[in-house]
């Protein structure tokens, strides 16, 4: 009886040390799920192209993991949508080891800025700027350098499609580019510091390049023109 009462008291230890070793081999040699990044922040940059033309840039991405990307986490697909109609997308993104790479083109459809998001499907963190994207005209007029002061009328309803503005100029006047329905890229240097309210009427698809912080971004701002103000000591 003692030795039945033994066995059976030997075989309850014998099983008891068994699970233990499965539970804690299981919690050893588990290999551990990655997850999706808690964080991800996209890095902004700008790509110009002219219309007609192909580009492919990189979208880049930041987390406070710095695993979230190892090739051993396989790759994590990107979305891409474009906020504008001046080019369009002709690929997929996806994304390994930090960076997402554009496996196609965004061709430039017609003269504008414009706007390429991206986002990680399923991430809570949503759309994010990826990059902006500026399409130049096959012809730009370039104002000479001597000249200080766009006057008044001075490109009234001309076909310009596209305007540098040489540093040095000070004014742009009252309806100076009024009714250039083409005119969707002006380039205006920080040295302008008067533009007047009537300068662009009737200029509907037009996109300002600028200086940040310039009175052409103050303009744009106030009167609800897309632009891109970069960042210059001029």
């Amino acid at each position: 009886m003692r030795n039945c009462a033994m066995k059976k008291r030997i075989r309850m230890l014998s099983a008891a040390a068994a699970l233990l070793f499965v539970l804690l081999s299981a919690s050893v040699f588990a290999e551990e799920d990655p997850g999706m990044p808690e964080k991800i922040t996209f890095v902004p940059d700008v790509y110009e192209i002219t219309a007609g033309e192909v580009c492919r840039p990189s979208v880049y991405l930041q987390t406070a993991d710095p695993d979230a990307f190892d090739e051993e986490y396989g790759r994590i697909g990107l979305s891409v949508i474009l906020h504008e109609d001046v080019a369009e997308i002709t690929g997929e993104y996806t994304g390994s080891a930090g960076t997402g790479v554009y496996s196609g083109g965004v061709r430039g459809l017609r003269p504008g800025i414009t706007v390429v998001s991206a986002f990680v499907p399923g991430h809570e963190e949503g759309v994010s700027h990826a990059c902006t994207l500026i399409v130049h005209s096959v012809s730009v007029v370039t104002v000479p350098e001597n000249v200080t002061v766009i006057s008044a009328e001075t490109f009234l309803g001309t076909g310009a499609g596209e305007v540098y503005l040489p540093d040095g100029v000070t004014a742009i006047g009252s309806k100076a580019f009024a009714g250039c329905t083409g005119l969707r890229l002006i380039h205006i240097p920080r040295s302008v510091t008067v533009i007047a309210e009537d300068a662009f009427d009737g200029c509907d698809s037009l996109n300002i390049i600028c200086a940040a912080g310039s009175a052409a971004q103050t303009f744009a701002n106030a009167h609800g023109i897309l632009n891109y103000a970069y960042q210059t000591n001029k």
